[in-house]
């Protein structure tokens, strides 16, 4: 998450594929190096403060990394080190739209707030939370497929119960 260079988005780059990856700066391929000779307990300790070095020496890079994490929990978009297709397209389009009616839902839901339902209401919050919790670490799209069910039922949830689309035909 807080590796810094080239074409790295926040996306994991662990001991086994750093040795493929040519933007990597000396010191980091040095560091992995040393991490891989590590037992696990000794490898999450050297992580963590490799980790807080690197956030109070480059705020900038982890919240850039931050924003990577989001783009890609919302639209699989982008990742260090993948080539890029037309198969991204089939993520952002649709994920646009939802990401577009959650927004819109939550703007209705703050607008109407008086009339809903403490449960649903407990059910977004919950799901925002563990998203935002989730995108602080490594994320993928996947870890979206946990809340989605919930998205849908609190999109069906405001769109049924607080709007209202009305199309009026005129005659000529």
């Amino acid at each position: 998450m807080t590796v810094t260079g080239a074409k790295i988005w926040g996306s994991w780059i662990g001991p086994q594929t750093s040795g493929e990856m040519s933007e990597l700066s000396p010191e980091q391929r040095d560091f992995l190096a040393h991490v891989r000779t590590l037992n696990a307990v000794e490898r999450d300790e050297a992580y963590k403060q490799k980790f807080a070095e690197q956030v109070m020496k480059h705020p900038h890079i982890y919240l850039w990394n931050w924003m990577s994490n989001v783009a890609r929990m919302l639209f699989n978009y982008p990742y260090s080190k993948r080539q890029q297709s037309l198969f991204t397209y089939g993520y952002l389009a649709p994920n646009m739209l939802l990401v577009f009616l959650l927004l819109a839902s939550v703007y209705v839901a703050i607008r109407q707030a008086r009339d809903l339902h403490g449960e649903l209401l407990i059910l977004g919050l919950t799901c925002l939370i563990y998203a935002g919790l989730m995108s602080l670490v490594s994320v993928t799209s996947r870890h979206l497929i946990v809340v989605m069910p919930f998205g849908v039922l609190w999109l069906a949830y405001i769109f049924s119960r607080f709007v209202r689309v009305r199309i009026d035909t005129f005659a000529s």
